[in-house]
């Protein structure tokens, strides 16, 4: 294993004899930029990387496509920045391309990445490129939104959006009516591959790629010819006869777009070099004499890395730091590209700044003390000294495994793939969460994720033969402080001080006692009974009807006070936690949607869940004001009247009746619908509002739903047992 005796930011430069320097402004193409992600379309001047410390790709699809709206009208887009290479630093290719061997990088980019990217998916087929993550499209028709700026559409194909984006300038999300269109149009039923769609907000659509692959000479024909290999696809048919119609007698519209074309082919960009003595020496602060605080010791690299970023999508919090983490630890990106899930599928649990800086922390923690949270300073204090708390977090993190091709091998990837063990839905136990559900743990509970590292380590350290057995209390530990722990990095940072020095499952019994009921609100199934009271059909008894205003009826004072603001707090959470509700329909989830895990970094962005949570009552027909409306609204956005079902099921039906849709046993289950009489109760319509039977049994219905739900968690997972 390569020691590491680096003392300060790897900004270390390539042999002279790689290249010759040159600080000059150098001009480039397109192609030439784009030759950087794709090799075999040109030989660029120079062969630019970009360094482990860059950030990822962040732009949306709304700036890719003005960034090309702009070109293709000759407006500038700036300047790039780019370096020497730093040998010292790791080199990866852009978002849509492998790239070249690393032997031939000449140069880092440490400003236009994002630019470079969004020039890059234009030479993506989109119709043949081996499992793109977006792909590039254009209107040769538009009909351009009332306000936009925009004098071509562009269209963007991601994975988590296969059916593009709104062509307004934002290019916000398409409505789920809209998705569910675009579905019917593909003859899907399930979300496809970017490679099998086509941008359902546009009237002619055609791949970009088509036409700046077009020779300048036989422009049109050129594109013609490829939509004839394309005939199977009704767009590629439209597309090829307003072609044909414009060769005969010239469209307006097309030849525009052809003088945009012709503009981007001439279009040169500047590539400005930073010199290599403007990175290489130490900084005024790092030359003092240690008296200044150490926040402002900071690298040339880093002061320029973070003054270029600071004039686009400024680096902050996380991100900055997980670029500092990778100027040091450059092969931190190897390790992290090894991460796959228990299918081989690569996967990240959380975006990698955060799974950088909770396994530093990981790393740290000894004798069941929590490290605090990771600042820039500490981050390039632990880099510098070389020291056991560097090793350690080399170690774990499979920072030196990653140099030796064994990252795999790393306590955080042996550690992650026991938390997906217990974690994750498996049929043969009947428990365990749905990929969304270990993802919403991840990103939105940091902390709990923690504990679910240092529990992982002392587990395989300790008893590793008994892993199987800790996959209940660990479930119900890590759910319950997520989804209701009010102080939970308080709770978690007591409940690693307090392991006892033999780990076993039988530690958990009784873990969460200690933080009940002040920093745990937990009903038990039959005390949420208890206080939710059956609604009767007699008169008078329903008007105004109010979850609190029930609950708390024949309560004396006393009672009221035991049942505060904080039991009302959990109360409602019960009533609007999701988590619950997904919890309940694992195993639908898991056959119907096996294929969505979130954590894949491409299906992060946005709505992109293939589900819904469909009313089962639905909110048409609680639209009407008459009748017990109230009574029955107290119930109708709360999970006791929600189901998952599929995006492009949700709201067809619109006002029809729950019993018209789910019409078999099969149906009934997967919607966590007790029976046909359950299903019967939610089917009311607008003027069963008026009868005060039906309207009874529908909220005794949903409560009934409600508490089965929640039992549903509370029993499976042996939830008492922890309190």
């Amino acid at each position: 294993m390569r020691s590491n005796t680096h003392l300060k930011p790897r900004i270390d430069f390539a042999p002279r004899t790689q290249f010759m320097s040159n600080t000059s402004p150098r001009t480039l193409s397109l192609r030439d930029i784009a030759a950087w992600q794709f090799p075999l379309l040109c030989n660029p001047p120079i062969v630019v990387g970009l360094p482990s410390l860059q950030r990822g790709a962040v732009w949306n699809a709304g700036q890719i496509e003005l960034l090309w709206d702009s070109i293709m009208r000759g407006f500038p887009i700036g300047a790039l920045v780019v370096c020497p290479k730093l040998s010292d630093q790791g080199t990866r290719s852009g978002r849509h391309g492998g790239g070249w061997n690393e032997k031939d990088i000449t140069h880092h980019l440490l400003d236009g990445q994002q630019r470079s990217n969004a020039i890059a998916l234009a030479y993506v087929d989109a119709l043949n490129a081996e499992d793109p993550s977006a792909t590039l499209w254009i209107d040769l028709a538009p009909s351009l939104t009332q306000g936009s700026t925009r004098q071509f559409l562009l269209r963007v194909l991601t994975r988590a959006h296969p059916w593009g984006y709104r062509s307004s300038d934002d290019a916000a999300y398409l409505s789920v009516p809209a998705k569910r269109a675009a579905l019917a149009k593909y003859s899907q039923t399930k979300r496809p591959a970017v490679t099998a769609a086509w941008p359902h907000e546009a009237c002619t659509p055609i791949p970009f790629a088509w036409l700046i692959e077009a020779s300048a000479e036989k422009f049109w024909p050129d594109v013609l010819a490829k939509c004839a290999t394309a005939n199977a696809h009704p767009w590629a048919a439209a597309a090829a006869d307003m072609i044909s119609d414009h060769l005969a007698q010239s469209k307006p519209h097309l030849q525009r777009i052809e003088d945009g074309l012709s503009l981007a082919r001439g279009l040169r960009l500047v590539a400005l070099e930073v010199p290599t003595e403007a990175l290489q020496g130490r900084s005024a602060q790092e030359e003092s004499d240690g008296s200044a605080d150490s926040e402002q010791r900071i690298y040339n690299v880093e002061h320029l890395f973070q003054r270029l970023n600071s004039a686009g999508t400024e680096l902050r919090g996380e991100e900055l730091m997980f670029s500092m983490i990778k100027a040091y630890w450059p092969d931190i990106e190897k390790s992290f590209d090894a991460i796959h899930d228990k299918h081989g599928k690569s996967f990240l649990p959380m975006p990698g700044s955060r799974l950088a800086t909770l396994g530093a922390r990981a790393a740290l923690m000894q004798s069941n003390v929590v490290p605090p949270a990771l600042s820039i300073a500490r981050i390039r204090s632990l880099a510098q000294n070389r020291n056991e708390e560097r090793a350690r977090i080399e170690n774990y993190l499979g920072i030196d495994l990653a140099r030796e091709g064994h990252a795999h091998e790393s306590d955080l990837h042996q550690n992650l793939r026991l938390i997906d063990e217990w974690l994750l839905y498996d049929c043969s136990d009947g428990i365990g969460l749905p990929a969304a559900l270990r993802a919403t743990i991840a990103i939105r509970a940091p902390i709990v994720f923690l504990l679910l590292l240092h529990l992982a380590q002392r587990v395989r350290a300790e008893c590793d033969s008994q892993r199987a057995a800790f996959r209940r209390p660990i479930l119900g530990l890590a759910t319950t402080l997520q989804w209701f722990g009010t102080d939970t990095d308080s709770v978690v940072e007591k409940i690693i001080t307090a392991l006892p020095n033999a780990m076993s499952p039988t530690v958990f019994t009784g873990i969460l006692k200690p933080f009940f009921p002040t920093q745990m609100k937990i009903m038990s199934p039959d005390t949420l009974a208890a206080v939710i009271p059956v609604a009767s059909a007699d008169e008078g008894e329903l008007n105004d009807w109010h979850h609190w205003s029930r609950i708390s009826q024949g309560m004396n004072e006393q009672q009221q006070r035991e049942f505060g603001e904080s039991e009302r707090a959990a109360w409602w959470k019960v009533l609007q936690s999701r988590e619950l509700l997904l919890y309940a329909q694992r195993a639908y989830i898991a056959e119907r949607f096996a294929d969505y895990d979130p954590s894949c970094v491409d299906l992060r962005e946005g709505q992109n869940r293939p589900w819904d949570f469909d009313h089962l009552l639905p909110n048409d027909v609680l639209s009407n004001n008459q009748g017990f409306r109230k009574a029955c609204r107290a119930w109708g956005n709360t999970i006791a009247n929600f189901r998952v079902a599929p995006l492009e099921d949700n709201r067809s039906r619109k006002d029809d009746q729950l019993n018209k849709s789910l019409i078999t046993e099969v149906d009934l289950a997967h919607s966590f619908v007790r029976d046909q009489s359950a299903c019967d109760a939610f089917s009311m319509t607008w003027h069963d509002l008026n009868d005060e039977g039906k309207v009874a049994r529908f909220m005794n219905t949903a409560r009934q739903r409600l508490i089965d739900i929640y039992n549903e968690w509370y029993v499976t997972l042996d939830i008492g047992s922890l309190l």
